[in-house]
């Protein structure tokens, strides 16, 4: 885990990452792979404080579901029983970008993958998961920016009201990353794997009360890339 960095604001992040890439000359799919990892890690550790049996990551298609499936991959590695529940077609993860490539390798592997594209979908998946088992928040990241909407709002009220431990990937969904303000329906999560340094908005606003433990996770970008260049 890293050294404590100051708060970053969802601009701040997205420049440290790109900072970082060019810095480096590191591809994408590798820090996503470190995200992950550092993921996994929490996440094995809050299984076995609740206890649980095993771990569902509930996985967007953004690059925040993409660190949820490196920490599927992760968590299958170190013997945790894990199962990824896709709130959006497969089909929709075009195959050259980060998210897609780590979704292929989850295939390969085997893990046990359930679509749930919509409400009857996502109703008929809940019923098939067993009591005991952890959800991997990674739905929505720091790129969130309007409200919530659609079929997401009904995956982030399912994950809130489940009665099972959540844990969150980078910042809980549908959390502002800057303000801390809920942009939809929020899940309470017991603790959060943020990634790089601290998202502002889990410093601010509500973002204490729903994020729970938070661990700052390295995903190898330098110091240096946090600070802008001098002119």
């Amino acid at each position: 885990m890293s050294p404590v960095q100051p708060p970053l604001s969802r601009e701040e992040a997205r420049l440290a990452d790109d900072r970082a890439c060019r810095l480096l000359g590191l591809p994408t799919l590798l820090l996503m792979e470190n995200a992950g990892r550092g993921l996994a890690i929490v996440t094995e550790g809050e299984t076995r404080r609740y206890n649980c049996r095993g771990v569902v990551v509930v996985a967007g298609r953004g690059n925040n579901g993409g660190d949820g499936l490196v920490a599927a991959r992760h968590l299958r590695r170190r013997g945790v029983p894990v199962r990824v529940l896709l709130v959006s077609p497969a089909d929709g993860f075009p195959p050259a970008s980060d998210p897609g490539i780590h979704l292929r390798a989850v295939r390969a592997l085997g893990i046990p993958l359930l679509e749930a594209p919509d409400g009857e979908a996502l109703e008929g998946a809940a019923r098939t998961l067993a009591p005991g088992w952890l959800l991997l928040d990674a739905v929505l990241g720091t790129g969130l920016e309007g409200p919530v909407r659609g079929h997401l709002v009904r995956v982030l009220e399912w994950m809130g009201g489940s009665g099972r431990p959540v844990v969150a990937a980078d910042l809980p969904s549908g959390l502002d990353a800057d303000t801390g303000e809920p942009l939809g329906p929020v899940p309470r999560c017991v603790a959060t794997a943020t990634f790089l340094a601290p998202k502002a908005g889990l410093l601010r606003g509500r973002g204490p009360e729903l994020s729970g433990r938070v661990t700052v996770c390295d995903i190898g970008v330098p110091a240096e890339a946090l600070v802008p260049p001098v002119a």
